[in-house]
């Protein structure tokens, strides 16, 4: 437009923005580099650990796929944790089947209250070997080559390795928001783990060495908490230079979804209660990111209102979006989750609306937007 003075909204509008493109810069190198392995990888011994509480149907249909995985040194450890269903009884046909699988089991007791942690703790105890890794029993390995292509990441030096899990698929649009809501948020904890700035993990999808885990005190700074025996451990003992990633679809894990939007609110309200728990540093990572993508949507439309014939402002969100996907389409690629690209845009603008409904729905129910429940 002639004679158009280009005014500090706008300025600040740019600012935004570039922040917002480097962190897609960020997500788009995840994508398309790619790590440099040995020629020949030792195939470490592996501990698999996994908590299992009345999953009995979860460890009939998922537990044989995690046994029968194409790798020569692996031993599989399922701790019941007071199951009262038919788990104990599962686990012991598939034991004789299975020489590998070990179980091991916590009475039911009225003292017990540090729930899935105290499970993990027991597990790990009773691992044999140095190198674990865990998944959920509602999980399942998505290739045989899953323990193969986690802990090929030890081999260039690190001591913990984030996983990805995705959700399974299935039809309707809560399905596909859960998707891509989960694919979303990997991208940022891989891409920000990858420059050097871990922050967390997903206890689905997880490795790490047990003499990390025990230097650590296992979960003792956070166990009152029902949440973060996967963010908060990673979140204390990664360093900048000591966490692999892995993403590629033979690496995944995959779990079986919420079927309804109460639970899945239910799930994201117990996750944010272990976030205020985080380091300051990665606090403040976490606030630029969000406060920066709600001050680009906002400032954005604001400048449609202000300046309605600068044309150029009604093309900001289309190309930002534009740029996201395909910032976005290496990594998704490799990911397995190509489906999903298309709901990225989508997505951004649903998180920026559903987190304030589960940080003040946690307010309303209890006081406290961060109380454990």
């Amino acid at each position: 437009m002639d004679g158009f003075d280009f005014p500090l909204l706008l300025f600040v509008l740019c600012a935004i923005c570039a922040i917002r493109l480097s962190y897609l810069a960020l997500v788009f190198m995840l994508g398309i580099k790619k790590d440099v392995y040995p020629e020949n990888i030792d195939l470490v011994p592996v501990s698999i650990v996994i908590s299992a509480r009345n999953e009995a149907d979860n460890l009939m249909t998922f537990l044989p796929i995690v046994l029968e995985q194409d790798y020569p040194n692996f031993e599989v450890i399922v701790v019941n944790d007071r199951s009262v269903d038919e788990t104990e009884d599962i686990l012991r046909a598939f034991k004789v089947k299975y020489p590998r699988l070990f179980t091991t089991a916590i009475a039911p007791t009225d003292q017990h209250w540090a729930g899935k942690k105290y499970a993990l703790t027991i597990g790990v105890k009773a691992a044999k070997n140095d190198f674990l890794l865990h998944i959920d029993a509602d999980c399942y390995p998505q290739s045989k080559n899953w323990i193969r292509e986690m802990v090929k990441r030890y081999t260039l030096g690190k001591e913990i390795i984030v996983g990805y899990g995705p959700y399974s698929k299935t039809s309707g649009l809560l399905n596909a928001l859960i998707r891509s809501e989960t694919s979303l948020i990997a991208s940022q904890y891989l891409s920000l783990a990858k420059i050097g700035i871990p922050y967390m993990g997903v206890g689905r999808n997880l490795s790490y060495k047990k003499d990390l885990f025990f230097q650590n005190k296992g979960f003792a700074s956070h166990m009152e908490l029902m949440s973060g025996d996967d963010d908060l451990f990673i979140n204390e003992v990664a360093k900048n230079k000591n966490v692999g990633v892995a993403f590629d679809s033979d690496a995944n894990t995959v779990s079986v979804p919420e079927s309804s939007f109460s639970a899945w609110l239910e799930q994201k309200r117990r996750h944010l209660t272990t976030s205020i728990h985080y380091k300051w540093s990665t606090q403040i990572v976490l606030l630029l990111q969000y406060f920066s993508a709600y001050l680009f949507y906002i400032l954005a439309i604001i400048s449609i209102f202000v300046y309605p014939s600068w044309y150029p402002i009604y093309g900001v969100i289309p190309v930002f979006w534009l740029l996201m996907i395909g910032a976005l389409y290496p990594l998704y690629k490799r990911m397995g989750q190509l489906d999903l690209l298309i709901w990225a845009p989508i997505t951004d603008v649903f998180i920026l609306l559903f987190y304030p409904v589960a940080y003040f729905q946690n307010l309303i129910l209890s006081g406290n937007p961060w109380k454990n429940y």
